[in-house]
């Protein structure tokens, strides 16, 4: 059993069973990785107010079978929700990441990127796109094969275009 204490980022947060939550964190030390916050759903819970999504937390982690918090403190909210447009595509980013980061490849290049456009609230979806090999320059769409690429398609797992994005979901897109 592995104990570690990192700083990392919040980048989701789920309900897991009747008591526990399980939270995607993102950090220098240990890349993505999902933890589980026994007993984080009661009312009394000590996490719940330390583990929101873009939360800026110092994290104590076990590791055994399982990542498992043993303690959590929110260092700052790193998006105010209430910024609108801005604070929405940072939640988009958190959303794009939690999805497509590898479990556990730490990575200190998108640590500090991270960290500093969550803070400045303008993140540059196409720098983490190409970042995770989803370079756009030259790319087809996937539904069409069209050169103009304008979006990201999570479902896809590729680009699309204008035309093509037109006909999905927001949710399934991340415009570039």
């Amino acid at each position: 059993m592995t104990e570690r204490i990192c700083e990392a980022i919040v980048l989701d947060v789920k309900p897991r069973g009747e008591f526990d939550k399980e939270a995607a964190f993102f950090s220098r030390d240990l890349g993505k990785f999902r933890a589980v916050l026994v007993g984080g759903r009661r009312t009394v819970s000590k996490f719940s107010p330390h583990c929101g999504v873009l939360d800026k937390v110092l994290v104590r982690v076990v590791h055994k079978n399982r990542y498992t918090v043993t303690d959590i403190m929110k260092e700052k909210r790193l998006v105010d929700p209430a910024k609108g447009v801005s604070a929405m595509r940072s939640f988009i980013l958190a959303h794009f990441l939690e999805r497509n980061l590898p479990d556990e490849s730490p990575d200190e290049g998108m640590w500090d990127r991270l960290s500093f456009d969550l803070e400045r609230g303008s993140p540059d979806f196409a720098w983490y796109v190409s970042r995770l090999g989803y370079g756009s320059a030259g790319a087809p769409c996937v539904r069409c094969g069209k050169s103009s690429v304008y979006a990201f398609a999570f479902g896809e797992q590729g680009f699309v275009c204008r035309e093509c994005g037109s006909k999905m979901s927001e949710n399934e897109l991340l415009l570039l």
